[in-house]
């Protein structure tokens, strides 16, 4: 009876999670996607933002304060109504219908900024940007080296990783913490930037033969021993702090 009492029960309460619980605890309704789907922005900007999660928005709210306006799409209904309630103006498109780019102006823009959460679908997306509307431009957001690497060959113009730059920050603020002077961390942690995005974009070469690849990868870490090799040994890089001496290795 009890098996029987909870088979029939199950469904009813999960239609009473999906139409009450669900809205409730999210802290705003289910939003009509057919709806959302008919909604198309009536303004032709020259850059169009696809995927505005956590890498999207950060992008589109320093356009935005510089006074670039974006035309900002999303395939998450919900993430779409919960940014609407921040007055951003969001549309729904499916990144990989190329009709549905192009309503919203893809034609017409000058770049796309590529920032969607799923590598495969960022590559396959990028593929058919490139084929589909081959004037714009396409800068991408990357999960990784080798995401930056399959990006690169899809045809972007421009990647950056997701978590780079607040890697070489937290090294910065890390070789600050350990006694250098600021300006120093700074510089060194931008020539260390530097001289890894020329390196990644000189593996695309021998991205695919993996004995290359590990030799290459030996010979850019020599490279690098080499170059900070005088800057380690240089007092003046420390603060005047007790922590004039080198750091070691």
């Amino acid at each position: 009876v009890t098996v029987a009492v909870s088979m029939l029960l199950t469904p009813l309460l999960m239609i009473v999670y999906d139409k009450v619980l669900k809205s409730r605890f999210s802290g705003f309704s289910s939003i009509d996607l057919s709806k959302l789907k008919h909604e198309k922005p009536t303004d032709d900007h020259s850059v169009i933002i696809i995927g505005y999660g956590r890498f999207g928005q950060i992008v589109g709210r320093l356009l935005h304060v510089n006074g670039i306006h974006a035309t900002i799409l999303d395939h998450d209904p919900d993430n779409i109504e919960f940014l609407r309630k921040f007055g951003w103006k969001v549309f729904y498109a499916d990144s990989s219908d190329m009709e549905s780019l192009e309503s919203a102006g893809a034609g017409k823009a000058k770049l796309i900024v590529l920032s969607v959460d799923d590598p495969d679908n960022a590559v396959k997306t990028a593929r058919r940007i490139r084929e589909t509307f081959p004037k714009v431009k396409i800068y991408a957001r990357a999960r990784d080296r080798r995401h930056a690497y399959e990006l690169s060959k899809a045809g972007v113009d421009y990647f950056e990783r997701e978590t780079f730059e607040s890697a070489i920050h937290m090294g910065q603020e890390v070789m600050k913490a350990l006694g250098y002077k600021e300006e120093s961390a700074w510089k060194l942690s931008q020539k260390f930037a530097q001289h890894d995005r020329k390196a990644l974009r000189d593996s695309f070469e021998v991205f695919d033969d993996e004995k290359a690849l590990i030799s290459f990868a030996q010979s850019v870490r020599a490279d690098l021993e080499s170059i900070f090799e005088a800057d380690r040994n240089d007092p003046n890089l420390h603060k005047e702090d007790g922590h004039s001496e080198p750091l070691p290795k």
